[in-house]
C-alpha cells in the first residue's frame, strides 16, 4: 500500500515537472492603431482595438481585441486575437483595471488559438499605457507545437 502511494506521488511529481518544464517565457509589445467608435449600453462601453507589434514565438503580429469596459468601476474584459505573419492565431483574454483615465493594468490568460497555438495555455500580466498606444504583456506560454 505504501509503495503504491509512493509510486503515485512520484508519477504525479513527474507529470507536474514536465508541465512546468514546457513553459516558455512570453512577451508581447504592441500598440493599438485604430479603435472602433464606442457603443454605450448602460454603464458599459464596447469597442474594438486593432494594431500591431512583436511577440516572441510569433514574430511580427497584428491583433484585434473587442473590449467591454465597465465605466462604473473602471474594469474591462478584452478578447484578443493575435495573428502571426504565417496566419497562426493566439487567443488571449484579459481582465483589466484602469489606474487613471488612460492607463491600465491587467492579468491575461491564453485560451488556445490555431496552428502552433491550438493547444496553447498561459498566464501573465499586462500594462496598457495611453489607451493602447503602448501595450506590454509578459508571462508564460505552454503547449506550443
Amino acid at each position: 500500500m505504501i509503495r503504491s502511494l509512493r509510486l503515485a506521488v512520484a508519477a504525479s511529481a513527474l507529470v507536474l515537472a514536465a508541465q512546468f518544464a514546457a513553459a516558455d517565457p512570453f512577451t508581447l509589445q504592441a500598440s493599438a492603431t485604430s479603435l472602433t467608435p464606442p457603443v454605450f449600453v448602460g454603464t458599459h462601453m464596447f469597442l474594438t482595438a486593432s494594431g500591431s507589434g512583436k511577440a516572441n514565438h510569433l514574430g511580427n503580429v497584428t491583433f484585434t481585441a473587442p473590449h467591454d469596459f465597465d465605466l462604473s468601476n473602471g474594469t474591462y474584459v478584452s478578447d484578443a486575437y493575435v495573428s502571426a505573419s504565417n496566419g497562426d492565431i493566439l487567443h488571449i483574454v484579459s481582465l483589466g483595471q484602469f489606474v487613471n483615465a488612460v492607463d491600465s493594468v491587467a492579468t491575461w490568460t491564453i485560451v488556445g488559438g490555431t496552428g502552433r497555438f491550438a493547444n496553447a495555455t498561459g498566464t501573465g500580466t499586462g500594462v496598457n499605457l495611453n489607451f493602447g498606444a503602448s501595450i506590454t504583456f509578459t508571462g508564460n506560454i505552454f503547449g506550443i507545437q
